[in-house]
């Protein structure tokens, strides 16, 4: 059975799960945060500036594949409708996370992969009650000439997998006491996220093509 890690990655809270097979195993979250937060807590790390935090993150999944003899790394690629510094942050952290992997020959590329944000929240949303998959939501209906909205039409959609509806929809198929206990301070939602990723590379949907250098 293949040994692997999948990842939701982020420099305040990064939660892991290995996996033996098909079977989540065991869970760990990174917390780190800046030194020049007014408020700091016991189970965050806390640095000066981001670079450091970064490091520190990458340093502990490097140990935590090795710890576990882990043969395969599985992450969230950074979303694409994201803009900002947030997103400067995600794509410096999920770069900087590959290639110390690969280049302390940790893992092979190839054995560090990806999945977009969109593939991972939509295979999660099969998993809920039929009827909660989809919801009713109203756009307004604008005159032609005037522009101005002249009524609202219910349309329906897919529902938006958020944070509450991904720890619905972990807790219908993980293991009964995966997140027992647990609170979204604690990791709850990150977890969630970390294990709907290694969920994604198990149901064999191609990961993200990574882009030539």
């Amino acid at each position: 059975m293949t040994r692997f890690i999948s990842c939701d990655q982020s420099t305040s809270s990064c939660a892991l799960t290995l996996w033996e097979g098909e079977t989540p195993i065991a869970k760990k979250v990174i917390k780190t945060g800046s030194s020049h937060s007014k408020t700091h807590k016991k189970d965050v790390i806390y640095f000066p500036i981001i670079t450091q935090q970064i490091d520190y993150i990458c340093g502990c999944i490097v140990n935590y594949i090795k710890e576990n003899d882990a043969e395969l790394f599985v992450s969230e690629s950074p979303s694409m409708g994201s803009f900002g510094d947030a997103k400067a942050t995600l794509l410096t952290l999920f770069r900087a996370i590959n290639e110390t992997i690969v280049e302390k020959d940790v893992l092979s590329e190839d054995k560090v992969i990806s999945y977009a944000p969109t593939a991972v929240k939509s295979f999660a949303r099969t998993f809920l009650p039929l009827e909660e998959q989809k919801e009713i939501k109203s756009k307004p209906i604008k005159d032609k000439k005037t522009k101005e909205i002249i009524g609202y039409q219910d349309t329906e959609v897919l529902c938006e997998m958020n944070k509450k509806r991904m720890i619905q929809a972990c807790n219908s198929v993980a293991p009964d006491d995966w997140l027992d206990g647990l609170t979204l301070a604690s990791g709850k939602a990150d977890y969630a996220d970390s294990f709907w990723i290694g969920k994604t590379y198990l149901s064999g949907k191609q990961p993200t093509k990574k882009k030539e250098k």
